[in-house]
This record gives C-alpha cells, sequence and structure tokens, in this order.
C-alpha cells in the first residue's frame, strides 16, 4: 500500500530519513522483534479450514457419563446432561479404546465434603484451595480407582505434559527477549519454567488430580517459534507434534518457559493427534477454537469477544462525541473519527469484522481508515509510517491499537514527525496496555492521549503480598518475597490447567475435560486480581476488562472506576472518566 497522492508522498520523504536513521540507531530491535512478536502472543496464524456439520462442539451429548466421569461439578449433581463435547464412558475416547481401557468401575467423586488433598475442609461453595478465587469447586481426597491408562500420556499415577524446547531458543534473539522481559519486571524463559515446575509440585499437593500428579517433560523440538508467529514452519512444528504423541507420549503439551503454545503447533496437534492443548493460540477467534473442540484451551480473551467489548466500548462511551483528548486542535472540536491499525492475518481480519459489523449495526459507527500490516518486524518502520500518513489524510481523530506492542513506537514516531495527534485507543492486547510497552512509545503523543481497554489485571494486585500467587509461591518455594512477576505469570497459567485437569475427573481424557470446564462456576469477578474466568460458553476464561489510560508524567496506567472491570454488555455509555481536567 502506498501512500495517497503525489503531495503526501513529498510529506513522506523527509520522514524516511527518520525511519533509517532509527534502523541503524536501534539495530538491535530489528534483531528481536520476531521474538518479542512470539512473545507476546499477538496473532492467530492459521487459516481456518471448512468444517462439516457436528464437527464443532458445544452439542449436548448423548453417552452416558460415568460416576466421577466429569469431576466435582457433575458429582455434586449441578448439571444434566453436559455441553463441551462427547463424553465417553472410562476406557474409551469419543467412542473408540483407549489406552489401557478400565477394567473395573471408578469411584465416585465426592464433592462440597470431606477434607481436600490439600488438607483444607470441604463444603458448598468452598474451593479447592479455598484461599483462592480462581481454583474449581472443592472435591474430597479421592482414594478410588481412576481408570489407570485413560489416554495417550495418562497412566494410574502420571499426567505427562511436554515442554517443548523450540530451535531458536538460546539464540541472540531469545536472549534480547529475555532481557527486556527482566527490564519489564519480568523474568527469563529458563526462570520461568523454573518457577513452574514448583509451583506444579505445589499445585500435585493441593488439587485432585485421582490418584496421579502431573509431571513435565522437556525435550528438544525442531520448530522455531519466530517462524509459527509469522505462519511459517508447519512442517517442523507438525514433526513436533508427532514427537510428542509417539515418542514422548504426553497427555498436553505447553512451550519452553510455560507458556502459551502456537496456533500453528496446535493445529497438527489437535487434529492430527488428538492432543490436549490447556494453555495455547492466545486472541484466536472462538471459531478456530469450536473446530479444535474439545483439545485446545487458553485463558487469554479471544479475539471474537475482544471485537465485540470494543464495538460496544467505542459505540457508547465514544462514537458521536467530540475527540476531547486529541492533540490536534482541529480534531478536538469534531466528531470522532477512527482509524484501525491491524495485522494483515485472515483471523484476525475475521475479528475485525465483528467488531466493524457489532460498531455499525449497533452504534451506527464506521472506520473511516484501516491498515493491514505486515507482521515482519523488517516492515515495520514503513508500514506505520505509511498509515500514519493515510489516517491524517483521513482526518482520523482517534487510532485503534489492534496489533503488536512495537508498532506503536514506529506509529507515535511516525506520527509525531507528521505533526499529527489524534487519540491513541487500546483494545488491550498483545502487552500494549502494559507499563513497559507504553513507556517505549513517544511521549509527545501518548501522555494525556492514551487509553481504552484492558484484558490483563492489575499488576499491584496480581503481586500483592497478600494475593494468592504470592501466597502460593511462599508455599511452594519456601520464598517470603516474589523475586520478580514470573511466578505470578506462572501461577496463573497454572491454575487454568489444574482447573481442567480437575473439573476432567478419575477419567482423564480431553473429552471429560471440555464437559468439566462447561460446568466449573465463574471466578474471579469484577474486582478479582485476574478479571472474571468462565469457560462455560468460549474455550478462552477471560471475560472481561478494566479501563485503563496512560499518565507519562509518572510512566504507569491509571484505571478509571477504581479498576472494575467489565463484561459484554456492562460498559457505562458516559464518556471515560479520564484525564482530569480537560
Amino acid at each position: 500500500m502506498s501512500p495517497p497522492g503525489a503531495m503526501q508522498s513529498q510529506r513522506v520523504a523527509g520522514v524516511w530519513r527518520w525511519v533509517w536513521a532509527h534502523a541503524r540507531r536501534y539495530p538491535a530491535l530489528y534483531a528481536i522483534g520476531l521474538a518479542w512478536l512470539l512473545m507476546v502472543s499477538l496473532v492467530p496464524s492459521v487459516v481456518p479450514r471448512t468444517r462439516t456439520a457436528g464437527e464443532i462442539g458445544d452439542t449436548a451429548t448423548s453417552g452416558a457419563t460415568t460416576a466421577g466421569g466429569v469431576g466435582a461439578v457433575a458429582a455434586a449433581g449441578k448439571a444434566g446432561a453436559p455441553k463441551g463435547g462427547s463424553i465417553a464412558a472410562p476406557g474409551t475416547v469419543g467412542g473408540s479404546a483407549a489406552v489401557g481401557s478400565a477394567s473395573r468401575p471408578v469411584a465416585a467423586v465426592h464433592a462440597g465434603t470431606g477434607v481436600t488433598r490439600g488438607g483444607y475442609k470441604c463444603s458448598a461453595g468452598i474451593r479447592q484451595v479455598p484461599w483462592s478465587a480462581y481454583a474449581p469447586p472443592c472435591i474430597a481426597t479421592f482414594n478410588g480407582f481412576n481408570g489407570s491408562a485413560t489416554y495417550n500420556g495418562v497412566d494410574a499415577k502420571t499426567i505427562k505434559i511436554a515442554v517443548r524446547v523450540t530451535v531458536d531458543q538460546g539464540g541472540p534473539a531469545s536472549q534480547t527477549s529475555d532481557r527486556l522481559q527482566q527490564q519489564a519486571g519480568g523474568a527469563t524463559q529458563t526462570q520461568y519454567f523454573e518457577y513452574a515446575q514448583k509451583l506444579v509440585a505445589w499445585f500435585n499437593k493441593n488439587y485432585e488430580l485421582y490418584g496421579r500428579q502431573v509431571q513435565l517433560v522437556k525435550y528438544n523440538g525442531r520448530g522455531n517459534s519466530i517462524d509459527e508467529a509469522q505462519d511459517k514452519g508447519q512442517e517442523a512444528a507438525c514433526a513436533d507434534a508427532t514427537t510428542v504423541a509417539t515418542s514422548v507420549h504426553a497427555f498436553a503439551q505447553v512451550q519452553y518457559g510455560f507458556t502459551e503454545e502456537s496456533g500453528v503447533f496446535t493445529e497438527c496437534a489437535t487434529q492430527q493427534h488428538h492432543m490436549f492443548m490447556p494453555l495455547t493460540a492466545p486472541y484466536f477467534p472462538e471459531a478456530r477454537f469450536r473446530e479444535w473442540h474439545p483439545y485446545a484451551w487458553d485463558n487469554t480473551m479471544q479475539c471474537e469477544r475482544i471485537a465485540r467489548d470494543l464495538a460496544e466500548y467505542a459505540g457508547k462511551r465514544l462514537n458521536n462525541r467530540k475527540a476531547k483528548w486529541a492533540g490536534d486542535a482541529a480534531l478536538k472540536i469534531a466528531n470522532r473519527k477512527f482509524a484501525l491499525y491491524v495485522p494483515n492475518d485472515p483471523n484476525y481480519l475475521r475479528c475485525v469484522k465483528v467488531f466493524e459489523d457489532d460498531f455499525k449495526s449497533k452504534y451506527g459507527g464506521t472506520v473511516a481508515s484501516e491498515y493491514h500490516y505486515a507482521l515482519d518486524v523488517s516492515q515495520f518502520p514503513s508500514e506505520a509510517l505509511r498509515a500514519i500518513v493515510q489516517f491524517q489524510a483521513a482526518h482520523a481523530s482517534d487510532v485503534i491499537l489492534a496489533c503488536d506492542n512495537i508498532s506503536p513506537i514506529f506509529l507515535t514516531q511516525g506520527a509525531d514527525q507528521q505533526d499529527y495527534h489524534p487519540e491513541w485507543l487500546l483494545i488491550g492486547v498483545a502487552g500494549t496496555d502494559t507499563d513497559a510497552s507504553a513507556q517505549s512509545y513517544d511521549q509527545a503523543e501518548v501522555n494525556g492521549h492514551l487509553f481504552g481497554m484492558s484484558e490483563i489485571g492489575n499488576n499491584t494486585k496480581l503481586a500483592s503480598p497478600s494475593g494468592e500467587a504470592a501466597r502460593a509461591w511462599r508455599e511452594a518455594s519456601g520464598e517470603k518475597t516474589l523475586p520478580n512477576l514470573g511466578p505470578v505469570t506462572e501461577y496463573y497459567n497454572l491454575v487454568d490447567i489444574f482447573a481442567l485437569l480437575q473439573a476432567a475427573g478419575p477419567v482423564l481424557t480431553p473429552q471429560h475435560a471440555a464437559a468439566g470446564a462447561r460446568l466449573l462456576p465463574e471466578g474471579g469477578g469484577a474486582s478479582g486480581a485476574s478479571g472474571t474466568w468462565s469457560w462455560r460458553h468460549d474455550h478462552t476464561a477471560t471475560i472481561d476488562e478494566r479501563e485503563i489510560y496512560w499518565d507519562g508524567n509518572i510512566g504507569h496506567y491509571k484505571e478509571s472506576y477504581g479498576g472494575r472491570r467489565f463484561q459484554s454488555g456492562q460498559w457505562p455509555a458516559e464518556e471515560p472518566p479520564i484525564y482530569p481536567g480537560h
């Protein structure tokens, strides 16, 4: 896409010198950009395939469920025929014989009574770990037969979870990525994995896995995480999935550092090998998760929900109102006109269409200008510059950042060079809503002008010494304080995984985990450290957002409404209560 018009081309000519100077001055940025994209797990990367009727999940089951087959909630009698995929009898998987079929009845699961494996008294309404807002309902210590080997990677005593080390791990890009993580208060990938190992041992002691323990099996894969972030490297990723299924014999997989797996790997793992993927494909559309049902799940909000919520947020709070927080006087006195900066990935564009359709049909809103950029860090400066010229020509007052967290560096610097000062609207993806990211943006552009939605939790709450992540870490490690934000990240990832495993019941299969997930109560809530979690309708746990705005004077995002979070349909119709004095 080229800048429109000869005059605009002349205006751009001087900025190109800035682009090349920037590239020479910050060569490391281009070397690590792709690794950073992977780290923040930006966008979907596999084009959807056509599915036939009946393949997609979320239909009522037709088979019988034996006692304990779908965990505590079903055992407590809170559901009849659960939704979430076919439920097979012990020793079967989707109607086919599983590994080591059960030869005798599985004992019933006792929910809401007795004493948990962690030693807590269990009663109705109490969670497996009573001080956790995100743990599943409590279950009395299980001493019955668990179905033995119920699925690949599951036997009477062990649940294997593979941890894939990609070929680029340890290279220059990942080393620089580690440094950036540490500067932002996080940890290196090696540290993340070490924290996860300690926390897994704690979860094994406290969660009910029906006589089994989770065992992490690290292996060196052939896949390249940078390639997979760009929808490349399918052959190597599929080879890794085959290794996990046929050599490692793991029930589930995560990526090294105990992070979410790529969409490329997930496609092969779920479709070819029916592998359980409890932490995968962040920001993928729910439509993709339905194709992968019952195997793929995540705790990061899927982008169709983000799209609908963005339409509501912009429609109720911003549309047909003056752009009062823009930096340009002419933009401030006119009704808002929206521009959208988004990757040219087909799956992500699917969610863009959901947003645009909702925005128009429900709120009469339109997008005046839209730019689809290439997910290639070497093109980020030129792509951002072309977009800025396009947005300025369209007199857009609000630039919607539906992008990675590096691109706003170039967008804001390019806008400043062009003497263009719009409002910058967050949708809360890929780390754009973190302090570390916003600190790297052109402060003249964003200070007083950057605001919007955020799916992540407030770091102060998440890492509070009295919070559940810190308490779990003290019990798991014996350390009095958190070393950084690494254990917090791993704690919430593991809550996600272990909740699904416990919900499956003694006969562990992906089908039972899916059914159990649909029956779990909501976790967290509007004031919860990590927001509200629910698997009842989506395959991703997070279902609400908070509103934030950037204060460059202190270098932090601030929250409106005291950090209250809003689910779909709950956003107030008033203008955002941000930037007092404007």
